[in-house]
């Protein structure tokens, strides 16, 4: 299994977060990060991949972005928040709402 390594600095707005690729498949990726608390990744946009983002381990999916759109993510906590993201590529489309919200973990 690969370790965590610093998410790349352009993306950190502020704290400490850590990244592992857990797979790197022709149409997605799936990895898993670690936000320190009161950490945040920086506003970003999809350019050409969406992301669906969980909270670990309960599961609560923490955000959709699709191909073209912007988000952030941000630990306002006093203790560290573990994400599971998937990233679809090569126009692999997005799945729809029900089948995220009834994504297993």
């Amino acid at each position: 299994m690969p370790k965590f390594e610093q998410l790349s600095p352009e993306l950190v707005e502020k704290g400490h977060i850590q990244k592992r690729q857990i797979a790197a498949l022709e149409n997605y990726e799936i990895g898993t990060l670690i936000l320190g608390p009161f950490s945040k990744i920086k506003k970003h946009k999809h350019e050409n991949d969406w992301e669906v983002y969980f909270e670990t381990p309960w599961g609560r999916v923490l955000g959709v972005c699709n191909v073209g759109e912007s988000h952030e993510l941000e630990n306002n906590t006093h203790h560290s928040i573990y994400v599971l993201y998937i990233k679809g590529k090569n126009g692999v489309p997005i799945p729809a709402d029900e089948e995220i919200k009834n994504f297993v973990i």
